[in-house]
């Protein structure tokens, strides 16, 4: 997923995570993982912002 640098900060992310959760919970799915690069600490703050933890 990508966020276009324009349209950052304004809700579009938590809005694009929000549908993927609910279509996970309407399809019993109970387990999201995330991929990043160790040096992209901009996404691994919006992860966290989330709920999402981090597993090495």
């Amino acid at each position: 997923m990508a966020v276009d640098p324009l349209a950052r900060r304004r809700g579009v992310g938590r809005a694009l995570f929000a549908e993927l959760e609910g279509v996970a919970a309407r399809e019993s799915i109970d387990q999201i993982a995330l991929d990043t690069w160790h040096f992209n600490q901009g996404v691994q703050r919006f992860f966290a912002a989330l709920g999402f933890s981090t597993h090495n």
